[in-house]
């Protein structure tokens, strides 16, 4: 595995911080609440809540 220290695969536990960054910030209420009918918001997050497409903003 590459970098990997004591706790296992550094960039394997960079990634899965990072990512629960991105998740974090993006459940914020102030975030959520911008999407109008519900339906949208329903649809919107559910794409988020499948946990995919993390890697690009989480390299940002």
């Amino acid at each position: 595995m590459i970098n990997e220290g004591k706790g296992g695969n550094v960039f394997e536990e960079e990634l899965s911080r990072r990512s629960a960054r991105v998740y974090e910030y993006l459940s914020r209420d102030i975030y959520r609440k911008r999407f109008h009918p519900q339906h949208i918001q329903q649809a919107v997050y559910s794409y988020i809540n499948m946990g995919g497409k993390s890697l690009r903003p989480s390299v940002l």
